[in-house]
């Protein structure tokens, strides 16, 4: 609701990663929140309200964050815009008109990866931090959780 009502034309929230750190901040504050709150006026069902509390909350701020990146405009829904707007009919004339979007969206991409400091790229060559390793580990074990065959 703050975000609706207060921070959403503000520039200080925009952006895809300003987004991710608003709902984690709000999930760190929110979470302990709730257990303490929950523990003093609830008594013995406590876990259960506060967990389903948290779920909730975990599950607003998912579906919110994928709604700002697909609101933000993918790859192909620009293409098909521009295909819309402008009548291009060769995929030559399609290639070269919106290849440099996919070079843009790569270069932001490392940028945001290199500012979090999960790889490095020096050199134009992209090498995967101690961070960066964690995190990809973490990642690969979650993925085998549910025995998945592939990435993606």
């Amino acid at each position: 609701m703050l975000y609706l009502f207060f921070f959403r034309k503000s520039t200080k929230f925009y952006g895809e990663r300003k987004i991710f750190l608003y709902h984690l901040y709000s999930a760190c504050i929110f979470s302990p929140l709730v257990l303490i709150l929950a523990s003093m006026w609830l008594g013995g069902d406590f876990l259960t309200i506060s967990f389903g509390l948290i779920a909730a909350h975990g599950i607003y701020s998912i579906s919110f964050l994928e709604l700002w990146s697909l609101a933000q405009g993918s790859y192909s829904i620009t293409i098909m815009a521009g295909l819309h707007s402008q009548h291009i009919s060769t995929r030559d004339r399609l290639i070269n008109n919106f290849s440099l979007i996919g070079d843009e969206k790569r270069s932001s991409r490392i940028e945001s990866l290199c500012m979090m400091r999960l790889v490095n790229n020096e050199a134009q060559i992209c090498r995967l931090t101690n961070l960066g390793r964690a995190l990809a580990i973490l990642v690969y074990c979650f993925n085998r959780v549910p025995n998945l065959k592939h990435n993606g």
